[in-house]
């Protein structure tokens, strides 16, 4: 009797392809939460301060303007002579002309009462009063 040899069935290449493996699916990353802006200070707009003189004196009365320490002050001086108005205590001098009004803007952070006069007259124009 002869031997018959089995020949085991193999498997052939199959046409169709192979599903590759695939990771887990992952969620998306979460984006970063977008910060909420602080609000912009909005810079203080400060006192403005508008005086007329008139033959070296303030048309009207002397006024006493009362202003919070480091608050801005802006001060603007109109006159029918030339001139120049003097800041005490904050040393601050701002001239004008006819048609030429003058102005100065500071930082009031010396507390007191201060006058502000007239320099070649030598007439109190107004007090600054400083808290």
């Amino acid at each position: 009797m002869t031997a018959e040899a089995t020949v085991e069935p193999t498997v052939a290449a199959t046409t169709q392809p192979t599903p590759e493996a695939t990771e887990e699916p992952t969620a998306a990353p979460t984006p970063e939460p977008t910060p909420t802006p602080e609000p912009t200070p909005t810079p203080d707009s400060g006192t403005t301060i508008e005086v007329e003189v008139a033959g070296g004196k303030p048309v009207g009365e002397v006024k006493r303007y009362r202003i919070d320490a480091r608050e801005s002050v802006t001060i603007t001086v109109s006159g029918d002579t030339a001139d120049e108005l003097h800041i005490h205590g904050y040393d601050l001098v701002v001239r004008f002309a006819p048609g030429q009004p003058g102005t100065i803007t500071f930082e009031a952070n010396i507390p007191g009462i201060f006058e502000a006069e007239t320099h070649h007259r030598g007439n109190l124009v107004m007090e600054l009063e400083v808290r």
